[in-house]
């Protein structure tokens, strides 16, 4: 029962964070931004490719985050008893 629990918690908890990390990255990003007065500039070296992929391993690196936060508190439960 103390497994089902704590699984149903992470899939609780780290599901809508991968939904949210995966929409942007698939939608991919506008080649113009707006600056202070609503003008679109356009962006700089417009490599779509690259920034999605960093975007990709920024939020992988911020799952991972989460998950290893997620054992620690479960370990600190567990301990506690």
């Amino acid at each position: 029962m103390k497994v089902a629990v704590r699984i149903l918690a992470h899939a609780i908890v780290i599901g809508p964070l991968m939904l949210t990390g995966v929409l942007p990255a698939a939608a991919g990003q506008a080649a113009f931004e707006r600056d202070s007065g609503g003008v679109p500039i356009q962006l700089a070296g417009n490599d779509l490719t690259a920034d999605r992929d960093t975007y990709i391993q920024q939020a992988r690196n911020d799952m991972h985050g989460w998950e290893q936060k997620l054992r620690d508190f479960s370990a600190k439960v567990d301990a506690k008893g």
